[in-house]
């Protein structure tokens, strides 16, 4: 890879943001990406809080936690960040028509119900600044623009790998596979490991619709498993590790 492209995918990669817990269970564990959170969660403040227009807007850790070990049979994608209590910090400009004390419980009650209800994050805490008055309401804005993934991008490799991402791309909700993770080496990854004796499916997908991404998530881990064992070859018990990339 030449310089140019090097840099390209450096900036890819951490134009990801943090890769935010979902939901952790004995055989499947889910990500979010920052990005996708904060498109969701700019476009929900759109909607509840039309005369604010949001600008800095980043999720992280509230407090300290363990790293994960580093033999987790369900391990965390490089750099993500490990389960426990998020807090949201948001800037905004107003057009004070109303108090500002209202329209900040407002803004922190649309970034609340929309990373706890919808995107089912962990957040413990909403830090909100008040950057700017504005003269006149803001213009309704478009959603947050995101790069596609990288062209020709693997779709998938490993056992049953093909089959999994048939079954996963026919569940209502998922929108498609995705590849933005390179660490990942590809939309759909199987690999049989021996110790402890497992097959790992690792998953990068984006998700469509209402749904809770929790509900969704659990029911994507299921159906990836399934298919996943599909073969009868696996050597253990099948583990699903998912990234959603974007919530629409």
């Amino acid at each position: 890879m030449g310089g140019d492209g090097l840099l390209s995918t450096m900036r890819r990669q951490l134009g990801l943001g943090r890769l935010l817990p979902v939901r952790q269970e004995e055989a499947w564990a889910g990500w979010l990406t920052e990005r996708a959170a904060r498109a969701a969660l700019t476009r929900a403040v759109a909607e509840a809080v039309p005369e604010v227009r949001l600008g800095e807007l980043r999720l992280g850790g509230d407090g300290d936690r363990p790293d994960p070990p580093e033999d987790a049979a369900l391990p965390a994608p490089s750099g993500a960040l490990p389960p426990g209590p998020l807090r949201v910090r948001a800037e905004f400009a107003a057009y004070p028509a109303v108090p500002l004390t209202g329209v900040a419980e407002r803004v922190r009650a649309a970034l609340a119900a929309e990373a706890t209800e919808r995107l089912g994050l962990p957040v413990a805490a909403v830090d909100l600044e008040v950057t700017e008055l504005l003269s006149e309401p803001p213009e309704p804005s478009g959603p947050p623009h995101e790069p596609p993934s990288p062209p020709d991008a693997p779709r998938s490799g490993g056992p049953c790998a093909d089959a999994v991402a048939e079954a996963v791309t026919a569940v209502d909700g998922v929108a498609g596979l995705s590849a933005v993770l390179d660490g990942w080496l590809g939309a759909v990854r199987v690999e049989d490991r021996q110790e402890p004796p497992s097959r790992l499916v690792r998953l990068q997908w984006e998700a469509e619709g209402s749904r809770p991404l929790p509900a969704l998530a659990e029911e994507v881990a299921r159906t990836a498993a399934s298919a996943a064992a599909g073969d009868g070859g696996a050597p253990g018990p099948v583990l699903v590790t998912l990234l959603v990339t974007a919530v629409d």
